[in-house]
């Protein structure tokens, strides 16, 4: 085996590493995603996604037949949901608030990318929080340690 053969070998050797690392184990029903999508929820089974990439992370199947239960609860068969008429109010994290129409601005994102036209009701960053890689609300200052 050539020089540049062990090169190339070690190169797909430590891409392979650091994307197993990066892939955190998802709970049963969901999905690790690169580039995650939007999540049906029990008061929203078939929400109108866009393509924007949402951050890397573990995501209900989206035309699977699951959804999410509440905000932070986990996926389950959308036949599972209870029958409310009136959807229980999200439960955001922390740094973030319930808007009806928002997007999140991202620490991987340039200054001046302007939200989607589509209004997509969730929990969204608070004023002066960028969401991380890791999915959580962190002050722009903080972006550095997210890597």
């Amino acid at each position: 085996m050539g020089r540049g053969e062990l090169v190339v070998l070690a190169a797909l050797f430590l891409v392979g590493t650091v994307l197993s690392i990066n892939r955190a184990k998802c709970p049963k029903n969901e999905l690790w995603l690169q580039c995650g999508t939007c999540e049906g929820h029990c008061y929203d089974r078939n929400p109108i996604c866009t393509k924007e990439c949402k951050p890397a992370g573990c995501y209900c199947p989206l035309g699977k037949g699951f959804v999410r239960f509440g905000y932070a609860g986990g996926c389950i068969p959308s036949s599972q949901c209870p029958n409310a008429t009136d959807p229980e109010p999200p439960k955001c994290g922390k740094n973030e608030v319930h808007e009806e129409c928002g997007c999140d601005k991202r620490c991987d994102q340039e200054e001046g990318v302007e939200c989607p036209p589509v209004c997509i009701e969730g929990c969204y960053c608070k004023k002066g929080f960028v969401r991380g890689s890791k999915g959580k609300c962190v002050r722009k200052d903080q972006c550095a340690l997210q890597k």
